[in-house]
């Protein structure tokens, strides 16, 4: 496609890329979109684009920065998170189609995310919803995407250890928004008062304006996470995700 020279304005061949949903400072920089190309007039040494281009395909696979400098993790996955993959998943007929979806998920990111979609999985107990939650993330922090876990009743309590702690609780709560992929598991699962739901509307509605990716697991039906989480949580929820039902004998219970 044709595009102007940043640097001398004059019309050159571009290739356009989007710029991922992880990239917050990127694209409030550029927009959601950069176009790279050479200017046979001036080479446009002095563009930022420019000296983007060496590593622009990496950039946007999410291996390297904006700065061409390589990605990690800013947010470790517990070590138990780190032991369930794909390959280690037992595929029953009746998760076939969670289970796939979930793998197009990984292996399109970061375009499966786009706009902020997210995927929920739910369902009983022990049908393997944080496993495939699980193995989303190991598959990306692999290739270099930020990703965070959070247990949700544990991220409630250290919430509220923050009173006691000295922890500033709207540091906890801007790391969980500024993540690049979020993962909310057992969601529903925290006792359902005022104070709580106010928190999770505050990162679930900051994420969804930011278009910014969240994965939920839940033990909860839709009636049930309505009662325990208020409807306008929900209705977010089911705004920016995939539903996808787990149905299957409790893996847990099998094992024993």
């Amino acid at each position: 496609m044709q595009g102007k020279c940043p640097s001398c304005g004059r019309t050159i061949e571009v290739q356009r890329f989007s710029i991922p949903a992880w990239a917050h400072q990127a694209r409030g920089r550029f927009g959601n979109h950069i176009e790279v190309g050479d200017c046979p007039h001036c080479q446009n040494q002095d563009s930022e684009l420019a000296q983007l281009k060496p590593y622009y395909k990496d950039f946007v696979a999410g291996r390297v920065d904006i700065h061409g400098t390589p990605r990690v993790s800013l947010n470790p996955l517990p070590a138990k998170i780190r032991t369930m993959t794909f390959a280690s998943f037992q595929v029953l007929p009746e998760l076939d189609e969670a289970y796939h979806a979930a793998r197009r998920y990984a292996k399109n990111y970061p375009s499966s995310a786009a706009g902020g979609r997210g995927l929920l999985f739910y369902g009983p107990v022990g049908t393997g919803k944080t496993h495939l939650a699980a193995s989303i993330c190991n598959v990306l922090v692999e290739q270099g995407f930020d990703v965070m876990w959070a247990n949700t009743p544990q991220f409630i309590s250290r919430l509220k250890r923050s009173f006691d702690t000295g922890v500033n609780e709207a540091t906890v709560m801007e790391a969980h928004i500024r993540a690049g992929l979020l993962v909310l598991d057992d969601i529903g699962s925290e006792k359902p008062t005022e104070w709580v739901e106010s928190r999770l509307y505050e990162v679930i509605n900051s994420r969804l304006e930011r278009e910014a990716p969240i994965i939920f697991t839940s033990n909860c039906q839709a009636g049930a996470l309505t009662d325990r989480l208020g409807q306008r949580v929900v209705s977010r929820i089911r705004g920016m995700c995939q539903a996808l039902q787990l149905i299957a004998p409790d893996f847990r219970v099998k094992m024993r």
